[in-house]
């Protein structure tokens, strides 16, 4: 998808909505996309066959953490993936 594209397809999806949609920077992009799904991977589900499209876009996930992450919060999603 060519960036002329992609301002046409923001254009229509958001014209269902009140006002335009909200500019994010990236980082936070990544980890709210990336973090959905590797959630639904591990609880079986793959992402759609273009989300590889996607990622040309978003870039691929990070092993840092996100400043708002917290150890507990972190270390909860682990135990919780491990099944603990």
């Amino acid at each position: 998808m060519g960036s002329g594209s992609l301002d046409a397809w923001r254009r229509e999806f958001f014209s269902a909505f009140d006002s335009p949609g909200a500019k994010a920077s990236l980082e936070p992009a990544q980890h709210l996309v990336h973090g959905a799904v590797a959630f639904a991977r591990g609880l079986g589900f793959e992402p759609h066959e273009e989300f590889a499209q996607a990622v040309e876009y978003l870039g691929e996930p990070t092993t840092t953490c996100c400043p708002w992450d917290s150890g507990p919060l972190v270390l909860g999603c682990v135990r919780v993936a491990a099944g603990r």
